[in-house]
């Protein structure tokens, strides 16, 4: 028994076995666990019941001798089920303990702004001509006749 549930879910003993197969709940987790068959024998008793097993505790020994399934509950906590099934195999061992996920930190890229220049056209000088006086256009008076 482990916090999340029950692992594994599914347990299977060999009920061939000379005298059958027998199992045990271990409370791993953190809390008071009470493990109760869903099925009853004819006496209306549940085919096995733990009672209260505190944290770190272990339940007595059931045996399995016939071939069958067997689904079970907490008691304190009815929607956390699973099954025994007793066949022909014995497979109940603890699935390797799932690893504790670490922080690692993600490095988000800030965006660098670049600026691009805004190239401003140099006027371009032109080389004028200075005119030469020697040369001006100089305009011609000239007199009236009949003044």
């Amino acid at each position: 028994i482990i916090d999340s549930g029950y692992n594994p879910a599914v347990c299977y003993v060999n009920s061939q076995a000379s005298g059958g197969s027998s199992m045990r709940f271990i409370n791993k987790s953190s809390q008071p666990r009470h493990i109760r068959s869903v099925y009853t024998q004819q006496n209306g008793d549940p085919q096995f019941d733990t009672g209260v097993l505190e944290p770190g505790a272990t339940s007595q020994s059931f045996g399995f001798t016939s071939r069958s399934q067997f689904a079970y509950y907490d008691v304190f906590d009815p929607e956390r089920t699973g099954v025994i099934e007793a066949a022909f195999i014995d497979n109940c061992i603890e699935a390797p303990p799932t690893p504790t996920p670490t922080n690692t930190p993600t490095i988000t890229p800030t965006p660098t702004i670049t600026r691009t220049p805004t190239i401003t056209p140099t006027p371009t000088l032109v080389p004028t001509r200075t005119p030469d006086p020697r040369k001006a256009i100089i305009p011609m008076i000239s007199k009236d006749e009949d003044e």
